[in-house]
């Protein structure tokens, strides 16, 4: 996804989510499958904000690069789960 601010509700499943630049707002701040991601994550130059009630569940692979982030609300990895990248900020 790359351009404009985007806002969505709920996102949950595997597949490959990538955000190249903008500024996004993802997930539904009242229910606890807000976000509920399996697959990867890839943020590059974006602002990215996370929303799920409970934490916000990162898939297997997360890669920053340049970008930011966030949640109010956190993170939750399983065991298995990965994220990497540089110059990054976590929020």
């Amino acid at each position: 996804m790359n351009g404009a601010p985007f806002h969505v509700g709920g996102l949950s499943g595997a597949g490959n989510l990538t955000f190249a630049s903008g500024t996004y707002g993802l997930g539904d701040s009242i229910n606890t499958t807000g976000i509920a991601l399996t697959g990867t994550l890839g943020v590059g130059q974006a602002n990215v904000s996370l929303v799920d009630t409970d934490g916000v569940d990162l898939g297997s692979l997360t890669t920053l690069a340049s970008g930011t982030l966030g949640s109010l609300t956190g993170f939750k990895l399983e065991s298995n789960d990965q994220i990497s990248g540089s110059s990054v900020g976590i929020a």
